[in-house]
């Protein structure tokens, strides 16, 4: 309905323009005005209507596309504080994580992460942390998580050991 509609629409408003052409009657500019209001309310309702039936079937899948894990870091190198303005507050950080997680087997990611400078002096070789990654492609869309509370992070460990 949502290409059959601004079609069907168009071809009427062709047809009752041909027709105005013909005649110069002020009906017909009437006919389009009212096709073209039609046709928008029409397609507005059949584009709700497709977007919340997409949304009922992502509903269903979406609680199953994240997961969480154990981030370990195994190799880390960070960006030097150093830059053409003088000492940066922030410094970028290429780490590699093995990440154990709570579902399904274990595996290693790089990532790139933005911390203060006073924060990326923490970054060791062992140090760990919560993840979160989509299920689909682990290995290239791990991100370190920052978001949740206390209980949900006993919850991720937990489940490790």
């Amino acid at each position: 309905m949502i290409l059959v509609i601004p079609v069907v629409s168009a071809l009427a408003i062709v047809l009752c323009w041909m027709r105005y052409a013909d005649t110069n009657n002020g009906l017909w500019l009437g006919a389009i005005a009212v096709i073209l209001v039609l046709a928008a309310l029409t397609w507005i309702s059949s584009v709700k209507k497709a977007f919340a039936r997409a949304q009922g079937h992502l509903a269903t899948r979406l609680p199953g596309v994240i997961g969480y894990g154990v981030g370990i870091i195994r190799e880390v190198d960070v960006d030097s504080p150093f830059d053409e303005n003088g000492v940066s507050e922030t410094v970028t950080a290429h780490l590699v994580l093995s990440v154990n997680p709570v579902q399904g087997p274990k595996f290693q990611a790089p990532i790139d992460a933005v911390y203060n400078t006073s924060d990326s002096e923490k970054l060791t070789v062992g140090a760990h942390g919560p993840v979160r990654y989509l299920r689909s492609d682990p290995e290239n869309t791990v991100s370190i998580e920052t978001r949740l509370d206390d209980a949900r992070i006993r919850q991720i460990y937990q489940a490790r050991r």
